[in-house]
């Protein structure tokens, strides 16, 4: 009990994903993905629904493609896209949401 208790404590702590994939940069980089930029996002981060605008502090908009639920306030995001440019991960928390860049700059 006390260990199902502790594991709820840490991923309320830390903002574990639901229906996100669990990757770090390092592993995407392995699997082909580059860093197009660091950020962060906007205010809070509830997670993602297919279709939600996620704002980021440099100005984009990060539009998601799948779901998955993560608190986090403020928290760094960086921006990866495959060597093919056809798909986009944003990682928050080593956490990687799909998705699209909207840029609006």
């Amino acid at each position: 009990m006390k260990r199902i208790l502790l594991a709820i404590a840490f991923c309320s702590a830390f903002g574990a994903a639901s229906g996100a994939r669990a990757e770090d940069v390092e592993n995407l980089k392995k699997q082909g993905f580059v860093v197009v930029m660091s950020t962060n996002v906007s205010g809070d981060f509830h997670g993602c629904e297919i279709g939600s605008k996620i704002q980021l502090d440099n100005g984009n908009v990060f539009v998601c493609g799948n779901t998955g639920s993560m608190f986090a306030h403020h928290p760094p995001a960086v921006l990866m896209k495959s060597s093919q440019a056809t798909a986009f991960k944003l990682v928050i928390n080593n956490s990687a949401f799909d998705g699209q860049l909207d840029r609006r700059r």
